[in-house]
């Protein structure tokens, strides 16, 4: 071989010539040493960035759980909310509902006691005593061919007006003055 030159740029000085320096193991020693301690300072910066970046994770965590938390809380109360007022409505749909069958039951109870009463009245009504009594005792007499006049109903259900009214107001003064 023939000369080597370089330069090392840590630890070695410049070598000129075919002779290999010594090796001073102490110097090795202490460079790897060195290179170890840097080594663990690095793995020691790594470990820092890494639970840093971890510690802010956790806060990022941390905040979105207690949006959640809120959200779900807020959720939670909107659905009970929702549940108690649909309960209501239908508590009183219900208790509504069961006024009108309470009304539809009186109603129907007023018209059989309304067509028990008219039932009572026209049984007790005695048409031959009320015909003696309106001959006899207030000489009423049945009518005659010339007293009856018959007229003829249209069946339209409409009735044509062809007068006004009258109200009663156009006799007063204030009547006659607010009128026209």
């Amino acid at each position: 071989m023939g000369n080597y030159q370089g330069w090392n740029e840590r630890e070695y000085e410049y070598v000129a010539g075919n002779v290999a320096p010594a090796f001073d193991f102490e110097k090795e020693a202490a460079r790897r040493e060195r290179i170890q301690k840097e080594q663990e300072e690095a793995e020691k910066r790594r470990e820092e960035l890494i639970r840093k970046r971890a510690i802010k994770k956790l806060a990022v965590s941390k905040r979105k759980s207690r949006i959640n938390l809120v959200a779900m809380l807020m959720a939670t109360v909107f659905v009970m909310a929702s549940c108690v007022y649909y309960i209501n409505l239908r508590s009183e749909y219900n208790s509504r509902l069961n006024k009108v069958n309470e009304l539809e039951n009186k109603v129907i109870t007023l018209n059989e006691n309304n067509n028990a009463y008219e039932k009572r009245i026209e049984t007790s009504i005695n048409l031959s005593e009320i015909k003696d009594r309106a001959i006899n005792e207030l000489k009423m007499v049945y009518p005659t061919e010339g007293q009856i006049q018959y007229y003829h109903i249209d069946n339209t259900d409409y009735m044509e007006q062809y007068k006004d009214i009258p109200n009663g107001r156009e006799n007063s003064v204030f009547g006659m003055i607010f009128v026209k």
